[in-house]
């Protein structure tokens, strides 16, 4: 029983381990695109953001609202720049 067990729960540790692996967001621009599809509306949130110091962050989620009705999370995927760049930069984690 303990044998038994113990494969059952590795597998299904490598299991969740590979579903993992394949949740990450696509890397190539055209994977991209097809991911994101063609949305009706594209929101950023919080519409402002207003850093006050030098070691203030903030983080920014993008959805896109389709004509089926549906809104979907597109942070993952969609690129984002800070503009004017003198003054701050964006990154794709937190720790940068």
């Amino acid at each position: 029983m303990t044998r038994f067990c113990s494969f059952t729960v590795c597998a299904l540790a490598a299991a969740l381990s590979a579903s993992n692996a394949l949740a990450a967001p696509p890397l190539e621009a055209a994977d991209r695109t097809a991911v994101i599809g063609t949305p009706a509306a594209v929101e950023a949130f919080p519409a402002k953001i207003a850093l006050s110091g030098s070691r203030d962050a903030a983080q920014l989620v993008i959805t896109g609202k389709y004509a089926d009705g549906t809104v979907r999370d597109l942070t993952a995927v969609v690129s984002a720049r800070v503009e004017p760049s003198a003054f701050a930069y964006a990154s794709a984690s937190a720790s940068a």
